[in-house]
């Protein structure tokens, strides 16, 4: 009888733990800082531009002073460089363009955005891409991160520092910087 009765003893003692051990987590997990709510879309650069609406795209090398003119014409698009000479245009390269553009997005704001070099943008950053879409819209683009995952930007005249993803930007970039390495951007 007395092994039973130790039996149930530890039995309760066991079960006593337990729920000690049960309320104690929960009382970790409220009192722990629950994460935020993050948007499922990062938010548009360029809100409500659609590609259809992009007529002129101009892509400059700051650094170097090149640039690049894109103008839509009926049923094509012709390029032009900075001395208004003739340049190729590959239509699939400009449609990837249009579509970068209108839905291009940023995943963080950076702090600290008072500090143009850290972030490449002393002397007006490393290219500039202008377009109009009914209105002018400009875009200002700057270093990499460490990575190279992600590259600095400015919109306009804001002086906020924008990240996006890299490989976005180098789409865009793609046709002066063929120019500026003397090869055809077709």
């Amino acid at each position: 009888m007395s092994g039973s009765r130790t039996t149930r003893l530890l039995l309760v003692v066991f079960v006593g733990i337990l729920a000690v051990a049960y309320l104690l987590n929960l009382a970790q997990q409220s009192s722990r800082p629950q994460p935020t709510a993050t948007p499922e879309t990062q938010p548009d650069v360029f809100p409500g531009v659609e590609p259809t609406q992009i007529t002129r795209i101009e892509i400059e090398s700051v650094r170097v002073n090149r640039k690049i003119t894109l103008v839509k014409v009926p049923g094509d698009w012709k390029g032009t460089d900075e001395k208004g000479a003739s340049v190729p245009v590959d239509l699939a390269q400009v449609s990837r363009m249009l579509q970068v553009l209108s839905s291009l997005r940023y995943n963080r704001v950076m702090e600290g955005t008072a500090d143009v070099k850290t972030f490449g943008f002393e002397g007006g950053g490393f290219f500039i891409v202008r377009f109009d879409a009914g209105q002018q819209y400009s875009l200002h683009i700057g270093d990499l991160n460490s990575a190279q995952t992600n590259a600095y930007i400015q919109r306009g005249d804001d002086p906020t520092v924008l990240q996006v993803p890299s490989d976005q930007i180098f789409i865009l970039l793609l046709m002066i910087s063929k120019s500026v390495n003397g090869v055809s951007a077709q």
